[in-house]
């Protein structure tokens, strides 16, 4: 079985390709621990709350 999971982020003209790599990196690792097979969005105002993703269930 082969399963794909991913950490996306929105990126804004003030932030650096580090910081881009950093929160998708994060999003990422939400997703493995999440269940796998998952995405998951970086969110500037989950991060503000509290939370820094948001989470899209597998089908």
């Amino acid at each position: 079985t082969v399963t794909v999971s991913m950490g996306i982020c929105m990126a804004s003209e003030a932030e650096s390709p580090e910081d881009l790599y950093t929160k998708a990196d994060r999003a990422l690792y939400r997703s493995k621990v999440g269940g796998r097979n998952r995405v998951t969005r970086h969110s500037a105002m989950a991060a503000r709350a509290g939370k820094s993703w948001l989470l899209y269930k597998k089908d």
